[in-house]
Parts: structure tokens; C-alpha cells; sequence
């Protein structure tokens, strides 16, 4: 695993030989941070092309519901126009029930405005056999 980008909130890592980037969710997240760590993410799955992410929130403490709000009304359409419709999530849930709860609803909100298949898994390890199927 390659790091691409590394910060008190996040670390976003390629794996080459399965095509895949993985975005880890870490501690308690601000906005700004939040919103800077999804843009590095989009940053990073075009330029390389990817069209498997591996999104893992089990090392999420918080993140706002602002931020989760503003991931599906403000980054997903422009994700979406970017990348299209080809693209296959797996998020990793958190063991918090707050935060899973939260993920639910960005797998749910994604699912209603796309193609994109995404999954939730409760391990890393499930998620990665998936997208790699």
C-alpha cells in the first residue's frame, strides 16, 4: 500500500495491484478538514483512474452532520459528473453506533442518486474481497 496523502484526520492509500484506493477516517474530523480530505480523494481516484474505493470508518470517532450533508448535496453530484456511474464502494462501518448510523445514511443517499454499487461490511477484510470480486 502506497500513502497518498496523510493527516491527523485521514490517510488515503493506493493499492497498485488491486486498483483500489482506500480513504481511512480518523479521530474527530472538522469540516474544513472533512471537506479538504473528500476533495483529495476525488484528487487521487481521477488521476488515477481508480473505480474501486474502499472507504474505512472504523477509526471515525465524529464527524458533523454538516459534513455528512454537505458530502451528499455538494460533493457527490460533482463526484458523480467526474467519475460517472462506474464505480464500486465498500465502507467499512464504524463500531460506534452514531457514526454507523451516519454512514448508513451516506450509503443510502448514494444508492437514491446513482448507479455506484456500494456495500457496507463490518471488516476491512470483507470489504477488500468484495472489490476485489
Amino acid at each position: 500500500m502506497e500513502i497518498l496523502f496523510e493527516a491527523s484526520y485521514t490517510r488515503i492509500e493506493y493499492d497498485a495491484d488491486k486498483g483500489i484506493i482506500v480513504l481511512r477516517l480518523l479521530g474527530e474530523i472538522q469540516h474544513e478538514d472533512y471537506k479538504s480530505m473528500w476533495d483529495r480523494l476525488l484528487d487521487e481516484v481521477t488521476a488515477r483512474n481508480i473505480n474501486k474505493l474502499l472507504a474505512d470508518q472504523t477509526g471515525l470517532q465524529k464527524s458533523s452532520m454538516e459534513s455528512k450533508a454537505w458530502l451528499v448535496s455538494k460533493w457527490f453530484p460533482k463526484a458523480k459528473k467526474i467519475l460517472g456511474d462506474d464505480m464500486k464502494v465498500a465502507l467499512v462501518s464504524s463500531k460506534s453506533l452514531f457514526t454507523r448510523i451516519g454512514g448508513e445514511y451516506i450509503v443510502n443517499a448514494v444508492k437514491s442518486m446513482s448507479k455506484f454499487d456500494i456495500k457496507l461490511f463490518r471488516s476491512i477484510e470483507a470489504g477488500m474481497e468484495w472489490l476485489c470480486q
